[in-house]
């Protein structure tokens, strides 16, 4: 999708995965547009492919059932629900496997929801809806909510803490998902984003075409250069990697150093926090402009890797250094670091 062709307003495809009755589509359809204004689009039926689940463990793979579900999303929408009849495996870092009943990725645009048996729990309870229903409409907001890159949250009245059944969204919640919701389809921010997660995901041809809208709407800015001559070099398209990497250079200021650069490269690392740690103190301390460095730092952490802490942290620097740039201090109010 170019900028140009992009929807007015954020969009959300619903996609039920196998013989999902009417009512339950109906209701996400409602807990989507009441909840959070949202334009939807129901997609027709598909079946999960068998790779999906695993029947040793009577669970569909996540990680599997996820990679497919984000292979569906439609080029006009911003993000994807699944609706499954089965129940979801999480493998937990001790191998051990627990059922649940929703799941989502953060940043990555997808959540699914499962319909069989929900747990009876008590939870708020809103006009016109069952227990039953009640459980599917806090299973809706919550999943649909991470994938607007809001984690868990501990306010026991909060639709995403994870231990109470609840529908509504605390104020912080409310805020940063307001946020996100107000990313304009098509604009560079829109674009970066999703191109980050098909890099992340390795799908790259769909990523480089992503990041080249993304230049076109922003063509100086060094990270966007940076991250499609990643994408090339993954492809092994060198002489491609070559000129974007000449290109981040070329519009990089001359108070980025070096480390700032080493940095931006280990970000896609897992293992690599501690470089890029170093790397960027660093360029702090090479650099003869701090206030623009802190900002360029908290881009980083913010726009891929999504670490509000440490985004926050070197935005609180950039602040404090006198920085005045009204998207920052947007985002740091949303994510409740300012008040």
């Amino acid at each position: 999708m170019s900028p140009a062709n992009a929807p007015s307003k954020f969009t959300v495809a619903i996609l039920p995965l196998g013989d999902i009755v009417a009512w339950q589509i109906k209701l996400t359809e409602d807990v989507l547009k009441q909840e959070f204004g949202v334009n939807t689009i129901v997609l027709p039926p598909i079946e999960i492919p068998s790779q999906c689940f695993n029947a040793q463990k009577y669970g569909y793979r996540k990680t599997e059932l996820l990679k497919f579900l984000f292979l569906q999303l439609p080029a006009n929408t911003q993000r994807i629900v699944g609706i499954i009849k089965g129940a979801i495996e999480i493998e937990h870092k001790d191998n051990a496997y627990h059922i649940c009943l929703g799941y989502a990725n953060p940043y990555h645009r997808v959540a699914i929801y499962s319909v069989q048996n929900p747990a009876e729990q008590q939870c708020d309870q809103t006009e016109n809806t069952t227990n039953q229903q009640c459980v599917y409409y806090h299973l809706i907001v919550h999943e649909f909510v991470h994938t607007l890159g809001v984690m868990h949250c501990g306010h026991p009245e909060c639709a995403m803490n994870e231990y109470a059944y609840k529908v509504a969204l605390c104020d912080n919640c409310r805020k940063w998902a307001d946020r996100e919701l107000k990313v304009q389809p098509g604009s560079v921010e829109e674009r970066f984003s999703l191109a980050e997660s098909f890099f992340t995901k390795n799908y790259l041809p769909q990523a480089i075409a992503l990041y080249h809208e993304a230049i076109t709407i922003a063509p100086r800015e060094p990270l966007y250069y940076h991250r499609l001559s990643r994408a090339f070099y993954k492809q092994e398209q060198y002489e491609e990697a070559k000129e974007a990497r000449r290109l981040e250079i070329e519009y990089s200021s001359e108070d980025e150093p070096g480390p700032y650069i080493c940095g931006l490269t280990c970000l896609e690392l897992e293992d690599g926090l501690n470089a890029i740690e170093k790397f960027f103190a660093k360029a702090l301390a090479m650099t003869k402009n701090q206030q623009n460095m802190q900002k360029l730092i908290g881009q980083a952490y913010r726009e891929i890797l999504h670490d509000v802490e440490r985004a926050s942290r070197h935005y609180k620097e950039y602040l404090q250094l006198g920085g005045d740039d009204q998207d920052v201090i947007d985002w740091m109010i949303s994510r409740g670091q300012l008040s």
